[in-house]
């Protein structure tokens, strides 16, 4: 808020001014050859606030704008005022999996449903894990090729450096519920009419037994972007059958 009232402060002084006869003219933009005459820009960057590109549109780099220090402080790089390092294109990162939460928070959702917990599989979560990094390392969302278990895909991106959890997948892919016909169960993942609930189903379907999850990251700009895979067998989502998969209340199991 303090940031935001101050760039208004200083945009109703700009715009009060007014370039006096004789006075220097307005800095012209910096050379290359000026550029290079400045010191490199310190560690990460140079720039301390992300709006640097913003204000520069608006003319804040040069000197006659009435907060010129400010912006050779927080925006020296934006502004040519040193010069840029050299920086190395990010590199995806594998991410610490919480298996009792993985295992916890699918197995809550399907009591709900009837369904059996399901147990942890080393092979579908190597698997998993190897489907992330390569998700994360292209910044894309694709399912794997074919592999005879069932897959959830998730993805986030966030600018406060957190890398989302297994919950905030499965909260995510629950979160389809509200879209799903339990009073006519649909004969398969395509028949819900602008909606998704294959990600809900999968979830939630009674045969699956075996779960594996990966999760990798990978540092964009200022965001931090998230790629959670989750693999499953028996796989879900069988065309006709639906009805007795997924359960519409709390069963006692059998």
């Amino acid at each position: 808020m303090i940031k935001f009232l101050l760039v208004m402060m200083l945009s109703f002084v700009c715009e009060c001014r007014f370039h006096k006869p004789g006075a220097s003219p307005p800095m012209p933009p910096l050379t290359d050859l000026a550029i290079a005459k400045r010191g490199v820009c310190p560690e990460g960057g140079g720039d301390k606030n992300a709006g640097c590109g913003y204000w520069r549109k608006l003319g804040y780099c040069s000197r006659d704008k009435g907060y010129y220090e400010f912006m050779e402080t927080t925006c020296p790089a934006t502004c040519g005022l040193c010069q840029a390092r050299p920086t190395e294109a990010p590199k995806a990162r594998s991410a610490r999996v919480n298996i009792n939460e993985c295992l916890q928070v699918h197995n809550s959702k399907r009591r709900l449903h009837g369904a059996r917990p399901l147990t942890w599989d080393r092979s579908l979560a190597r698997k998993a894990q190897a489907w992330a990094f390569i998700l994360a390392t292209k910044e894309e969302m694709k399912h794997a090729p074919p592999s005879g278990a069932g897959e959830n895909l998730f993805y986030s991106a966030t600018t406060d450096n957190k890398i989302s959890t297994c919950k905030d997948a499965v909260e995510a892919w629950y979160g389809e519920v509200s879209d799903y016909p339990f009073w006519n169960p649909p004969n398969s993942i395509f028949d819900v009419s602008g909606a998704q609930i294959g990600h809900f189903t999968q979830v939630v379907w009674k045969s699956t037994k075996k779960l594996g999850v990966g999760i990798a990251s990978i540092k964009r700009g200022f965001k931090t972007k998230t790629y959670i895979v989750a693999r499953y067998t028996p796989p879900g989502n069988y065309e006709g059958r639906f009805k007795q998969e997924v359960g519409n209340s709390v069963m006692a199991l059998k």
